[in-house]
């Protein structure tokens, strides 16, 4: 089924995937799913997502040649960053090189009151921060996503869930949509017509061709 849903995501024009342990998959059947989909889409743009572990702990399991990884909480909240510290030098030390999708303000995190500051000191940490809405499948606010953007500027800023063709014109400060539920037909498998219309819907106009991530 997961070779099925990538091969979905990129027949219907997705710039990537992220494999994510969801449900009762483990983190070793993670790890051989990716390496099943990495043989079969050698040249297509591969990440993960390990729910429920560390930071740490991911980049330790992850292999190398991950093209992202993906986590929902950075470590960064009004007042510590100590956690996103640590992070970046254990990927300096470690051999991956791919992009880093760090959690801010994102959902079940510790509140964040000054969002622009919150967002302009995660720049040095990650390569795209990721935020969401309050739940899972709910959309964060247009003007949570517009408040990161300004502050932070030309850095690449995801949206992580609750974004479907009916509403991704609402976000246009946006550079990357990280999509599952609204591009579904059930819990664990992509719908075609639902990717490609999502998909088409951000080559149009005022879109300056983001990112669509099926995760």
């Amino acid at each position: 089924l997961a070779l099925r849903n990538v091969d979905i995501a990129q027949m219907c024009g997705a710039d990537g995937v992220f494999l994510i342990n969801h449900g009762t998959m483990c983190n070793k059947e993670l790890l051989e799913l990716y390496s099943v989909v990495c043989e079969k889409h050698p040249d297509f743009w591969i990440g993960m997502n390990f729910k429920g572990l560390s930071n740490r702990d991911a980049l330790s399991l992850m292999p190398d040649n991950t093209c992202g990884l993906w986590t929902d909480h950075a470590g960064i909240t009004d007042t510590s960053d100590r956690e996103a510290q640590e992070f970046v030098q254990d990927c300096a030390k470690s051999e991956w090189k791919g992009m880093y999708f760090g959690g801010v303000a994102y959902m079940h995190q510790e509140p964040v009151h000054d969002l622009a500051r919150v967002a302009k000191r995660a720049v040095q940490f990650m390569d795209v921060i990721t935020t969401s809405g309050d739940r899972s499948g709910i959309p964060p606010s247009p003007q949570k996503v517009t408040t990161i953007k300004n502050a932070v500027g030309e850095m690449p800023v995801a949206i992580a869930g609750g974004i479907g063709f009916e509403n991704v014109h609402l976000y246009p400060k946006a550079d990357c949509f990280l999509v599952s539920r609204t591009i579904s037909k059930s819990e664990f498998e992509l719908d075609p017509k639902l990717v490609k219309e999502f998909e088409d819907e951000l080559d149009h106009d005022p879109y300056e061709a983001p990112m669509c991530m099926a995760s």
